[in-house]
């Protein structure tokens, strides 16, 4: 689930949890993992016209991610596009670009486990609604 509100003309907020059933059934010894974000920044508006409006998104967010009885904190930057109908239906893309994430219980952290958390928490794609 993804709750989100711009706030003005640029700021742009949001929280999005998440039950990863699909990563659960593939491997259901480990448990179902769960994660969840939460994201701000700035939207720029591109593209405007009567029927569609884009709008570019820059993110800093940070996650966490309950995996197979490990927990993964992340943090970093995401860039994503919202393509919005006149009616309010909404497409959303957001994608990780660059962050880091750890464990209190692993001795390490890096780039690699940030793209592997930002993937599981991240709602990568979406379809919605805005209200007007």
């Amino acid at each position: 689930m993804l709750v989100d509100a711009s706030i003005g003309s640029l700021a742009y907020v949001g929280i999005a949890g998440q039950t990863l059933t699909i990563a659960g059934a593939a491997a259901p010894t480990a448990g179902f993992p769960a994660g969840g974000t939460i994201f701000g920044g700035v939207a720029f508006g591109i593209l405007n016209t009567p029927t569609w409006s884009l709008k570019l998104d820059v993110l800093a967010h940070a996650g966490v991610l309950l995996l197979n009885g490990g927990t993964i904190f992340s943090g970093g930057l995401l860039a994503g596009a919202r393509l919005t109908h006149q009616n309010g239906l909404t497409f959303g893309l957001k994608l990780p670009v660059l962050g880091y994430a750890g464990s209190l219980i692993a001795p390490r952290a890096s780039l690699l486990y940030y793209y592997i958390a930002a993937v599981l928490v991240v709602p990568v794609l979406t379809v919605g609604y805005t209200f007007y």
